[in-house]
């Protein structure tokens, strides 16, 4: 990934991130499954924490980040920026889905923009395809980009 245009000088694991995002497509396919509400403040929570914050607060970056270190995988260090930027992009969406349930908006909207969550985590996850990533290049003028 190019190091041009960061919003950030700080590196992370790219393997810690898709174990996030696999955490959580676990949680919103729980959520969509259930409707149990707390798992969208929870993420909307975890993604403040990992966009405006430190990640190193976010409790499923320090999950993944046990998890890698237990299993003794090797870090593969990638700029921060894209990831924070994917990462305020899913706050947005948990912050207006929560907004939405508290507000008893109809469960369809709630539906599809934890649908489009869910897409954008199993991408990260399962394809190292991170849709904010790409987003974030787009509008720093990288359209060559790798994310």
């Amino acid at each position: 990934m190019s190091q041009g245009c960061p919003i950030s000088v700080s590196q992370i694991n790219e393997k810690a991130a898709r174990l996030s995002s696999l955490t959580v497509f676990i949680a919103i396919l729980i959520f969509l499954l259930t409707a149990e509400k707390w798992i969208i403040f929870f993420l909307a929570f975890d993604f403040f924490l990992r966009a405006f914050l430190k990640k190193n607060l976010s409790p499923l970056c320090r999950l993944s980040g046990l998890v890698l270190e237990s299993l003794k995988i090797k870090p593969v260090m990638i700029n921060e920026g894209p990831k924070r930027f994917a990462a305020r992009i899913g706050f947005v969406f948990c912050f207006l889905i929560s907004i939405f349930i508290l507000l008893s908006f109809s469960p369809w909207i709630i539906n599809v923009m934890a649908g489009f969550i869910l897409v954008c985590a199993f991408l990260e996850a399962f394809f190292r395809y991170c849709l904010g990533c790409k987003m974030y290049f787009l509008l720093q003028g990288g359209f060559n980009e790798r994310a």
